[in-house]
């Protein structure tokens, strides 16, 4: 991965489990992928077209997304488009880290049937999750992509308005800042297949704490 990355994703996934959203299926994919280049990597396009993220793992350019966003704000209103973005969750951590400072955001996510989710991430209203059509928050961790129209701006009112009639409200901030007072009183339970495939990742980058490999530089104390 590129450098901190690891833990950027690691505490993004840390975020979403606590608050009850999923998260583990899009880590473990993206993981799997993680040493092919273009996972990560897009091809050049021309100003104001969509990126295309068919074929990349929506848990680790999720972070690039939101910083790319930010950047296009300026003074004013950053807007990006995103082609087919899978695990769309991971959005939320990322944009997080930002709201701390004064960014609003805003994600209109359109996928297949016409099922159509808004997220939206503000400094003093915090994380919301909206949905068109029965939409299920699982749909946005998934496998299959989602079209991504993203935007995000320091002022509140130059967000889009979200469409209350039309829209049921699947997380709000109250709700999943009392899912994760519960985790971080009771924890969080993990099946073991999925700690299983999580632990075969760990021991690609782990060695035996010997002699000779913290004298090449292991992190074994």
């Amino acid at each position: 991965m590129p450098a901190g990355l690891d833990i950027e994703v690691a505490q993004a996934t840390a975020w979403l489990v606590a608050r009850g959203l999923p998260a583990f299926d899009s880590l473990i994919q993206g993981l799997g992928r993680a040493s092919d280049r273009q996972a990560f990597c897009f091809s050049e396009v021309a100003s104001g077209d969509p990126l295309n993220a068919t074929n990349k793992e929506g848990a680790l350019i999720a972070p690039a997304l939101v910083d790319l966003v930010v950047a296009n704000a300026g003074e004013t209103v950053g807007r990006l488009a995103v082609g087919s973005l899978c695990a769309a969750l991971y959005l939320l951590p990322a944009a997080a880290r930002y709201a701390s400072d004064g960014w609003c955001f805003h994600f209109e996510l359109l996928g297949a049937g016409g099922v159509a989710f808004q997220l939206q991430v503000e400094p003093d209203a915090g994380v919301s999750i909206a949905a068109t059509r029965d939409g299920d928050v699982t749909a946005l961790e998934g496998i299959s992509g989602l079209d991504v129209q993203a935007c995000c701006t320091r002022s509140i009112d130059a967000l889009p308005n979200r469409d209350e009639s039309s829209t049921t409200i699947l997380a709000d901030a109250a709700s999943l800042a009392e899912v994760e007072a519960k985790t971080l009183g009771n924890g969080v339970e993990v099946e073991s297949e999925t700690w299983d495939l999580l632990t075969t990742f760990a021991l690609k980058v782990l060695v035996p704490a010997t002699e000779e490999s913290r004298q090449r530089g292991a992190g074994g104390a």
